[in-house]
């Protein structure tokens, strides 16, 4: 529903509008910083900069809690790393992968397609000079669960996957890349952050992607079974599934259905198509 046809539940759950908010204040912030130390001018601070584009959404209807939220997020942000300047920014909201229609000989060897966008990608100076790729979270704690969650997750190492095969930063004249850092800030009332280093070893990304290849076979196969219902994901560890209200209003619709109302712009109260993904990855 959510992958195929493009459905979402209205209205949207607050942890993605704050995640969204809180990535456009870190694109603005680093954009300014980039800028910055490439050399241009900026009447402003990278973190005005942030809080500037924050102001938009003080007063717009619906956004009160999630920007009150933020600009704590932000203040202790800024913080905590005021004195931390050990990366130098060389791209922001960099996008880059394989798909079949960009790149369909990489797609059939490698067995299953995958895009990224990468937040940022930084070289980092802490040590001696390596390129890292930034990954932006807004968490609900630091507890061990979640924090060390990251090293596993299917996003983090997808990213490291693409940026380390996707892009020859050495022939590019950088130096080489290492892994990634999740960059975590909670939405706590007095808010943490964390930097967590995430460099998979080659037989845990060799391991990720056999696992990707399975379940790329996979789909093909569910598709042709007609997407059948997976009751053990009803309610998941963060709540109920987007779509518990439509699958139980309406159980027995099947994939020849919901395709007629998406395309008829029929859908059931509560739900709107989204709109549709645009991979913009000409980059190598």
């Amino acid at each position: 529903l959510s992958n195929v046809v493009y459905w979402e539940r209205l209205p949207r759950a607050d942890a993605l509008d704050i995640g969204l908010l809180w990535h456009g204040c870190k694109e603005t912030y680093r954009n300014s910083l980039m800028a910055i130390q490439q050399g241009l001018f900026r009447p402003s601070t990278p973190e005005q900069d942030a809080f500037y584009f924050l102001q938009r959404f003080r007063d717009a209807k619906g956004w009160g809690a999630f920007y009150d939220t933020v600009a704590r997020m932000l203040e202790a942000y800024f913080t905590r790393w005021q004195h931390h300047n050990e990366w130098q920014y060389i791209a922001v909201e960099y996008t880059c992968g394989w798909t079949k229609e960009t790149h369909p000989e990489i797609v059939a060897s490698l067995g299953f397609e995958i895009t990224t966008r990468l937040d940022a990608i930084v070289i980092d100076h802490s040590l001696v000079p390596v390129v890292r790729h930034i990954e932006t979270k807004s968490a609900r704690s630091l507890d061990p669960v979640t924090v060390q969650g990251y090293g596993q997750d299917d996003q983090v190492l997808g990213q490291a996957f693409l940026a380390k095969h996707a892009i020859d930063w050495v022939a590019l004249g950088y130096p080489p890349y290492v892994g990634g850092i999740v960059d975590i800030t909670t939405k706590a009332k007095e808010p943490k952050c964390e930097r967590l280093p995430v460099s998979p070893a080659d037989d845990q990304i060799a391991s990720w992607v056999e696992s990707k290849r399975f379940w790329s076979w996979f789909s093909t196969q569910y598709e042709s079974l007609g997407y059948p219902k997976n009751y053990a994901n009803c309610t998941r560890r963060f709540g109920r599934c987007q779509f518990f209200d439509y699958c139980r209003g309406y159980p027995s619709e099947e994939l020849t259905q919901i395709r007629s109302r998406t395309a008829q712009d029929d859908l059931p109260f509560g739900y709107q198509l989204r709109a549709l993904p645009v991979l913009d990855a000409t980059e190598e």
